[in-house]
């Protein structure tokens, strides 16, 4: 790959990400409470009799449709979902998950509740 090239990715990789991970304000949930509040919901989904595959199949398209609704250029969208399918692959191989050992943190904080 030509440096230019691996520049321009980099950049585009940023760019990318940038819809997902601007903050909406004070309160906005950090990407790791939000993880575990999405396996919670899987969670009970599967104790509901939900089949893995169809999970997998939602999971990915809401990722996609939130991403395609919200971000100014829609070629910014893959390399974002994507990212998080290599992450998840790679934690997987080395046989890590991220914890969510802290109830309040994987609910979030309750309504109206000041966080400091």
């Amino acid at each position: 790959m030509r440096v230019g090239a691996r520049r321009q990715r980099k950049h585009s990789d940023r760019s990318a990400r940038h819809f997902m991970n601007a903050e909406t304000g004070s309160n906005a949930l950090d990407e790791a409470a939000i993880v575990c509040r999405v396996r919670e919901s899987v969670q009970a989904l599967l104790g509901e009799g939900a089949a893995p595959s169809a999970l997998s199949y939602a999971l990915a398209f809401v990722a996609t449709e939130l991403g395609l609704a919200l971000a100014p250029n829609p070629a910014n969208v893959f390399p974002v979902v994507l990212s998080a399918v290599s992450h998840a692959a790679a934690q997987s191989e080395l046989g890590q998950e991220a914890p969510c050992d802290n109830a309040l943190d994987a609910q979030g904080p309750a309504a109206g509740e000041m966080i400091h």
